[in-house]
């Protein structure tokens, strides 16, 4: 399956697309981890903070993902709102499934840090390898709810807090669609925005990805 990736390291803000290597060995410890992350579709509850907490009975659909308790649970379900109103706007305006027009369901995984085998492990390459290896087994086994039910219109956020690695994936569909300009310069100004939290950090993010996505679809996506 073929996916479009940007990835940004915030701690040196870096930006490339690289394909998701497939020779490297990953550690057990990173293999569990990846495994066992909760599906944000299937077992959304494990998703939540301050579940043992009793933070109530989860949204009937939810697009953030947090275990590790990153957010209190009032920030998740704020920024669970925002997704929500962004695949509202995104397919107010068409009643049908075109894949000259994709209309894309945005979820975010949050963990606390990733499971490398040994310190060595922990270069900016394979960082951003690691990161990668698990947003796209992400990606492939989150079934999000779409308007056509495709690949094409699914993008996965995946962030690491300790490791100040913010990786996303996108459907092929989008990967010609998207404005790469507009997306670069996105995630440069988005790391003065994790300075003030991870909180305030994604929700830059899926500010400036709604403005991308909802504002000149026809000249983004061709005729309407």
């Amino acid at each position: 399956m073929l996916v479009s990736v940007l990835s940004l390291l915030l701690t040196t803000v870096c930006l490339m697309v690289t394909p998701v290597s497939k020779a490297y060995q990953y550690s057990s410890s990173f293999i569990n981890q990846v495994t066992t992350y909760p599906n944000i579709v299937t077992a959304k509850s494990r998703c939540l903070p301050g579940r043992s907490g009793g933070s109530g009975a989860p949204p009937p659909t939810l697009l953030v993902c947090d275990p590790y308790e990153l957010l209190s649970p009032d920030q998740l379900m704020s920024l669970n709102r925002q997704l929500m109103e962004m695949k509202s706007r995104i397919n107010s305006d068409r009643g049908k499934c075109d894949r000259s027009y994709p209309r894309p369901t945005v979820a975010v995984a949050f963990v606390d840090r990733l499971r490398f085998g040994v310190v060595e492990d922990q270069s900016d390459e394979n960082i951003i390898n690691y990161a990668a290896i698990f947003t796209y087994y992400l990606f492939g086994s989150w079934r999000l709810p779409t308007m056509c039910e495709s690949e094409s219109d699914k993008i996965v956020v995946f962030y690491s807090k300790a490791d100040g690695v913010l990786y996303v994936y996108a459907g092929e569909n989008l990967r010609e669609k998207l404005p790469r300009d507009v997306i670069q310069r996105t995630a440069v100004e988005a790391k003065a925005a994790f300075g003030s939290g991870v909180y305030e950090g994604i929700k830059y993010l899926l500010t400036r990805f709604q403005e991308i996505l909802t504002s000149n679809r026809s000249g983004m996506f061709g005729t309407r």
